[in-house]
């Protein structure tokens, strides 16, 4: 291998130590005491999935939105994607407001717990069966919906009508011990993908074959999960809460799989139509 990024496929026996290659240069690690970093080029999955990694080629703007929404609940310290992104941004002059906003929103959420958010200002995030007080809450956070299109003004309809007919909650479509067996997947395999970022940090032995089996395994994990709840997802377009809690999804993970799930930014209350 002649120099530091090697695009050979893997296909090279490198007299060179501290060099992993996969995949024509999808992913680079380098194991130099003084330059641990992990290469993903810009396009490709491991750039949504992974934060400690650095990217190979430039990003262009839109690129650089996508990746900058996907991570901007992360920390600008430990995730080098997000900072890249809102570096990217910065350069562009009409979208120096919205890097700044991404920044804000990351340093938030850094101090913030990680929870399992449920997002009612959604209209299609179906609740299910809820309280009275709940109900009036929805019904006014939604009051300017259509209620034949919003599940969670529907739901806060009923749940102050006492002799109101309730809308059935969607069947699960997928067996509960698939989505544990997968969710269970992307926990280990994240545990695994953290251990192997200190040993490659460490320049421990063997840290890069390590950390791009590591990488492999919770993409693949992720993208497991992410079909199945797609899978999961009922057919009349809703989002059911049950799904979003057995997944374990985060709300920036959900509208990623479920495109046009997104808070208008026009109606006063903030929901989507």
């Amino acid at each position: 291998m002649c120099g530091r990024v090697c695009t050979c496929a893997g296909q090279c026996d490198s007299a060179r130590p501290g060099i992993g290659i996969l995949a024509a240069g999808v992913v680079i690690a380098v194991t130099d005491p003084l330059y641990s970093h992990m290469f993903v080029t810009t396009d490709s999955r491991f750039a949504e999935d992974l934060c400690r990694v650095e990217l190979l080629d430039p990003l262009s703007t839109a690129r650089a939105r996508e990746l900058a929404e996907i991570h901007h609940d992360h920390s600008l310290d430990e995730c080098r994607v997000l900072r890249a992104a809102v570096e990217r941004l910065k350069t562009e002059t009409s979208t120096t407001a919205n890097a700044e906003d991404l920044i804000h929103r990351s340093i938030i959420s850094a101090s913030s717990p990680s929870v399992v958010e449920v997002p009612f200002l959604y209209c299609r995030i179906d609740p299910g069966p809820i309280s009275a007080a709940l109900g009036r809450m929805l019904a006014h956070i939604h009051r300017h919906c259509e209620e034949d299109t919003c599940r969670a003004k529907q739901r806060g309809r009923q749940a102050t009508k006492l002799d109101g007919a309730l809308t059935p909650v969607p069947d699960c479509r997928v067996p509960r011990d698939q989505i544990a067996a997968v969710v269970a997947r992307v926990t280990a395999a994240r545990a695994t993908l953290q251990a192997a970022e200190v040993a490659l940090r460490a320049g421990e032995r063997d840290a890069t074959t390590a950390m791009i089996a590591a990488s492999i395994e919770f993409v693949a994990a992720r993208r497991a999960r992410d079909v199945m709840v797609r899978q999961a997802l009922p057919a009349d377009g809703t989002v059911p809460v049950w799904i979003i809690t057995l997944f374990g999804l985060s709300l920036h993970e959900l509208r990623r799989l479920v495109p046009g799930l997104r808070i208008s930014a026009a109606p006063p209350d903030g929901h989507d139509q």
